[in-house]
């Protein structure tokens, strides 16, 4: 990953040199290879790299040839080979074989359109100097990330919200709203943050901001549609599943550096270690942690799966100081973020690190495929509701009651929740399934205060 930041002061003010090198530094993590930066009049652009195609010459903020269009970028376009063909056809000259400078050429062809032609996951913002126009963009799925700001006479953007707390004009104001997201998800709902006047790009969002206008709201340019096609057999939708499992891990192994996969066993990370080794035709690499706990150890089955598939495996049983890993995981997510994976995530991270740049992980299957037991339950739900009349879920409810909100017992408290979902309707319902805490309650009344 790559760290983006800049900022507008609206005022026409020239920008700060030492406030966008602050901001760049603030988000060092995200790009170890190194920093640039790129001041314009009232302009600053910011940029950490992580350097993976072209790495001698991909150095960024990038410009084109007249040096009138630049841009910071975080991300990898899958079909940039394509698009540089193509591009360079039309007469544009490249002088890297990195997909940023695609990004840059692609913009004077196509402008805000240029998104629409993009496959793979990115956050970007592009300073057009002729046009006096910055543009903001994040790929269709909000895989990378992309904040913004404004406050005061200055728009910021950001690949993290601590690049705002950089400038000593931002507000700190927290946000009650956001907090009950968090209470009551686990995570703060897009476009929210924890502060008041920073905002999320959402998914399959842009932005384009003109000098000396007012700043616009995103606008989508994607929105995944669900749609009812012909009946095909289980055969047929399995097939076709392996066949783009397989196209997109292609996709994903494009690099000039050394890049391996988390492998925990489970079936997530075993497909796509499978389809790796399969498509790179040699030994992977990949890593998985261990614990103490029996009931939190899985590298017995990653090893497993490491054997059958002869993957160059490296495991390593920890035994972390939790406390000071919570301390420094707070700093780096921003804002309040309920993920207990977010631990095990971060150690095999360090892990690879020590061997590879880049990894591909099993991420959304569950979501796709419906494997948490909160779909299971929303099913339950659906078929039960016609035959379940208000006062027995009631009542059931009300047998829970002394028991705390979201608590998981076994036997019959367990099924409280999906009593309580049984009386509701349609989001209301499956907000019951995805209570997060069993102490919610308090807590947003706190935060109506």
């Amino acid at each position: 990953m790559c760290g983006i930041c800049g900022f507008v002061n609206l005022d026409g003010g020239p920008a700060d040199l030492a406030l966008i090198e602050r901001m760049a530094a603030s988000i060092a993590h995200r790009g170890p290879d190194g920093q640039g930066t790129k001041l314009d009049g009232a302009l600053a652009l910011g940029h950490r790299r992580l350097a993976i195609l072209d790495p001698s010459r991909g150095v960024q903020p990038m410009c084109n040839e007249e040096r009138s269009v630049w841009i910071t970028y975080n991300g990898e376009i899958y079909n940039f080979p394509e698009l540089h063909r193509q591009l360079a056809a039309k007469g544009h000259v490249f002088q890297t074989t990195c997909d940023t400078e695609a990004l840059v050429h692609l913009w004077e062809d196509e402008g805000p359109r240029m998104v629409e032609r993009l496959v793979g996951m990115f956050a970007f913002a592009i300073w057009d100097a002729k046009q006096q126009t910055l543009f903001l963009a994040r790929d269709r799925l909000g895989i990378k990330p992309l904040y913004y700001a404004q406050y005061g006479s200055r728009f910021a953007f950001a690949s993290e919200l601590k690049a705002f707390c950089e400038d000593v004009e931002f507000p700190r104001t927290l946000r009650p709203d956001a907090l009950a997201h968090y209470f009551c998800m686990g995570y703060i709902l897009d476009p929210l943050t924890i502060f008041a006047h920073a905002h999320k790009l959402p998914p399959g969002c842009t932005m384009l901001c003109r000098m000396g206008q007012p700043i616009p709201s995103p606008s989508r340019y994607w929105q995944i549609r669900f749609r009812c096609g012909p009946a095909r057999s289980l055969e047929d939708w399995m097939s076709e599943y392996a066949s783009r499992l397989d196209q997109t891990v292609k996709e994903h192994l494009l690099s000039d550096v050394p890049l391996g996969a988390f492998l925990s066993g489970g079936i997530d990370s075993s497909l796509i270690v499978d389809s790796m080794c399969r498509s790179a035709g040699e030994s992977v690499r990949t890593f998985s942690i261990g614990f103490a706990e029996d009931d939190f150890d899985e590298h017995v089955f990653a090893e497993a799966v490491a054997r059958r598939l002869k993957t160059d495996h490296l495991t390593r049983c920890l035994e972390p100081d939790v406390v000071e890993l919570l301390s420094l995981l707070a700093r780096q997510y921003d804002e309040p973020f309920g993920d207990s994976s977010s631990l095990p995530t971060y150690m095999v991270s360090k892990l690879a690190r020590e061997r590879v740049k880049v990894v591909l992980s099993g991420d959304g299957g569950d979501e796709v495929f419906g494997g948490y037991p909160r779909y299971v339950a929303t099913l339950d739900r659906s078929r039960l509701q016609p035959y379940v009349p208000s006062w027995l879920a009631r009542a059931i409810e009300a047998l829970g009651r002394p028991y705390p909100r979201g608590w998981r017992g076994r036997g019959w408290l367990d099924r409280r929740e999906r009593a309580r979902a049984v009386s509701r309707e349609g989001d209301r319902a499956v907000g019951v399934l995805v209570d997060a805490f069993a102490w919610r309650d308090d807590l947003l009344r706190l935060c109506s205060i």
